[in-house]
């Protein structure tokens, strides 16, 4: 939800008026979107909320040309109105882009995954869906409802594609904004810091760290950790920046906003990659390809060696920058844009974000071998090699 602030600052820089409307903020005990953020929130208005809702909706109709929207963002919902809405902004001219956040197209339906991401994300989500059968209806109507009316549909990244029977494209449609997450290449922390920031704690696999942790630590290196859960979002952009290494998920195959803010600050970030994203040159940020069989020694080498740490995140600021900013995804959205409205083609491969000069990662996920470092390694690799084959360094200096 955080990042559709930055979508709207991506549109404002190739020209395009663009508002955030929201139904209300913050349902939990800590703010995570500001209301700075958004243009209007329709639970803040007095009186009756279905009024101002319908208030709104018109408002629309007569305002906007093109409505962006998850595939639960609907303004009617469980009421008789809902049938009419779609059929409404179409009538007024309004082209509808639809794009998944996660849970408003993630079914628990058998998909197969390496390491099971749904299954752990239900023992994440149990308590809050309560009946798997229910919450499938529900997401199978909504992705249905957006297929039959949206203009153009973005799947967003490889784990949320399998769910919608059709998108027109498929790339991370939302944006860092750079110049407001500021790198700090070297914190002079006394040991390195890892930082992990688990909004759920299975799915992320926040235990595949822990355990990889202990490991390390009972062979006497030394490094610390923290974990940060339900802070403001306006203390989190502090902690990260004095991270020396950023742990991001290590279960579902993709990366998310976390780890576009950890590249952002310049910070080398572990994040679990499917051979889908690994393979597909639009998802090729120098992210470190970390998973339950590869964590401890992927730990091992960025605790030990403070220049491969620096040589990831002077890379993937200079990638972010490049591939996922606001002037590179806005490039896209500005082409979709004029595709919608004025019926240009998409000549996507002008983006730098589509580029054909960006390639594919390898499938390797031996960190010894070099093709498996998303930057250059052949001067550090026998230190890579010597630090992986470290079995304890209790009573060392060495940290």
């Amino acid at each position: 939800m955080i990042a559709v602030s930055y979508n709207q600052k991506a549109d404002h820089l190739y020209g395009y008026a663009s508002d955030v409307v929201v139904a209300e903020l913050n349902r939990v005990s800590y703010p995570y979107v500001f209301r700075s953020e958004v243009t209007r929130v329709i639970s803040e208005s007095k009186g009756s909320p279905r009024l101002w809702t319908i208030w709104t909706f018109l408002s629309i109709l007569w305002k906007y040309d093109i409505w962006v929207a998850f595939f639960s963002g609907k303004f009617f919902k469980k009421s008789a109105f809902d049938r009419y809405e779609a059929p409404l902004l179409k009538l007024a001219g309004i082209r509808i882009v639809t794009v998944p956040y996660g849970s408003d197209v993630t079914m628990f339906n058998g998909l197969q995954s390496r390491f099971d991401w749904l299954g752990r994300l239900w023992q994440d989500k149990a308590f809050y869906y309560q009946d798997q059968e229910a919450h499938n209806a529900k997401v199978k109507s909504q992705i249905a409802h957006f297929n039959h009316w949206a203009d153009f549909t973005i799947a967003g990244d490889h784990s949320l594609a399998p769910f919608l029977p059709k998108y027109d494209l498929n790339f991370k449609y939302f944006p860092i904004d750079c110049d407001a997450w500021k790198p700090l290449y070297e914190t002079g922390n006394a040991v390195p810091l890892i930082v992990h920031a688990p909004n759920h704690r299975h799915v992320k696999g926040t235990d595949v760290l822990l355990q990889a942790c202990e490991r390390l630590k009972q062979q006497g290196l030394k490094f610390d950790l923290q974990l940060v859960e339900r802070v403001p979002r306006n203390q989190v952009q502090e902690i990260y920046r004095q991270a020396d290494i950023i742990a991001e998920q290590f279960i579902i195959g993709v990366y998310g906003l976390t780890a576009l803010e950890g590249l952002a600050l310049g910070k080398p970030v572990l994040t679990y990659l499917s051979e889908e994203h690994l393979q597909n040159p639009v998802f090729n940020l120098p992210f470190v390809n970390t998973h339950p069989d590869n964590i401890e020694e992927v730990l091992k080498a960025l605790i030990l060696l403070p220049q491969l740490r620096k040589r990831l995140g002077l890379a993937g600021r200079e990638s972010v920058e490049r591939y996922q900013s606001c002037e590179a995804v806005g490039e896209v959205w500005d082409q979709i844009y004029r595709h919608l409205w004025f019926g240009e083609p998409l000549r996507l491969e002008t983006t730098c974000i589509f580029s054909p000069q960006r390639k594919s990662r390898p499938l390797c996920e031996d960190p010894r071998q070099p093709e498996f470092w998303p930057v250059d390694v052949k001067d550090l690799l026998k230190d890579i090699c010597a630090a992986l084959d470290i079995q304890s360094l209790k009573g060392s200096e060495v940290y």
